[in-house]
């Protein structure tokens, strides 16, 4: 059993006019409605009806027009969303202006490092370019030669050897002798007491002492410089470029290295004891 429920509507100075119809079960549930219209409206709903194909398309219609596949149509959207055809990528293209992931490379296609700008480098594992060059970079290699050449350096400037000495005058006892040969520095060491005479400076034609006896060096004020070791004392290769003087005992004496090797003194006051003569006791840097 059903039942029926009818509802007529119509619109003042409208055009609307119908009735509807509500059937119900005998539960009360609203199984289905029925409308009702006037002839006219009912034409119009069954025009559009007829007509539906020619103002609608279809989900599949719809694909195949935007796919596109024979190129048909001129698709000319100047935006889509408020985007421009440029913010879009094509479905093939390529990006000449990008780096590929490995862009290694032997031009400076993509930049090269300067003193103001980043950049790519080219390592150079070398220490003879002789001029600047953006974009070289010098290897860390390099900078191990560069230690081991400056380590190496460093050992050859503090290096001093003991040179034996065997001149005039038993030197050995009194004098020592140390070079560094990188710097081309020799350093004469001299410790000698009661010194009291000296031998002479100048040689006849036959190379002998024109003197052969001993010249006072204490007590006397000495003309010139006194021999304590002769020529060669200090050996050729070592002797100093320029003659070296030092004076002791309260500067009245002069303690000199000369450019043949020997070693002297020069008493300029006459100060000292003849009796105890006199001690020397001198360390001397020079350049050979």
């Amino acid at each position: 059993m059903v039942n029926y429920k009818t509802r007529i509507y119509y619109e003042k100075d409208g055009v609307n006019l119908g009735a509807e119809v509500k059937i119900y079960s005998d539960t009360g549930e609203n199984i289905d409605n029925i409308l009702i219209t006037s002839e006219s409206k009912f034409q119009e709903l069954a025009d559009k009806i007829l007509n539906i194909d020619d103002t609608y398309i279809d989900k599949a219609e719809l694909i195949s027009i935007i796919s596109n596949t024979q190129s048909e149509l001129q698709i000319n959207a100047t935006k889509l969303n408020g985007y421009t055809p440029d913010d879009f990528a094509r479905r093939i293209h390529s990006h000449s202006e990008y780096a590929q992931t490995n862009h290694a490379s032997s031009q400076a296609t993509y930049g090269i490092g300067t003193t103001s700008t980043y950049g790519h480098n080219k390592v150079i594992n070398n220490v003879t370019s002789t001029e600047f060059r953006n974009g070289e970079s010098l290897a860390a290699y390099q900078g191990k030669v560069l230690n081991d050449l400056v380590a190496a350096t460093k050992t050859e400037l503090t290096k001093w050897e003991k040179i034996t000495l065997s001149g005039h005058n038993s030197i050995a006892d009194y004098c020592n002798l140390y070079v560094n040969k990188a710097l081309r520095l020799a350093r004469v060491t001299y410790n000698r007491t009661g010194v009291k005479k000296g031998v002479a400076s100048n040689k006849d034609s036959k190379n002998k002492d024109n003197n052969p006896s001993p010249y006072w060096i204490v007590g006397v004020t000495t003309n010139s410089l006194i021999y304590l070791h002769t020529e060669n004392a200090i050996p050729a290769d070592y002797q100093p470029s320029t003659r070296v003087n030092q004076s002791f005992y309260r500067g009245d004496f002069v303690f000199s290295v000369l450019t043949n090797g020997g070693i002297g003194v020069h008493n300029i006051t006459g100060k000292g004891s003849k009796d105890n003569g006199i001690s020397i006791r001198q360390n001397v840097l020079y350049h050979y």
